[in-house]
């Protein structure tokens, strides 16, 4: 990561970003992955509107919802089914 964004950064931002490295733990990598997203999304969509681009609400929504039933798959599924 950056040596400066942690001084480039808003300092609630900068926390968030962090928050994106998980620990050892399976629990902790998806909590991760979700705040990564969260903050994709709250950093993104005002990006967008200021460069006069629409953000793909479903398009999120899709991929969340992909990663949420991905997260809840039996440990020993053999498909995404």
């Amino acid at each position: 990561m950056g040596k400066k964004f942690g001084k480039l950064l808003p300092r609630e931002l900068w926390q968030e970003l962090l928050s994106t490295y998980p620990g050892m733990e399976e629990v902790d990598i998806w909590q991760a992955l979700f705040r990564a997203g969260t903050l994709m999304r709250n950093v993104s969509i005002p990006v967008a509107e200021n460069l006069g681009y629409s953000y793909h609400d479903q398009e999120d929504d899709r991929v969340t919802a992909y990663l949420l039933h991905v997260m809840n798959l039996p440990k020993d599924a053999q498909s995404f089914d």
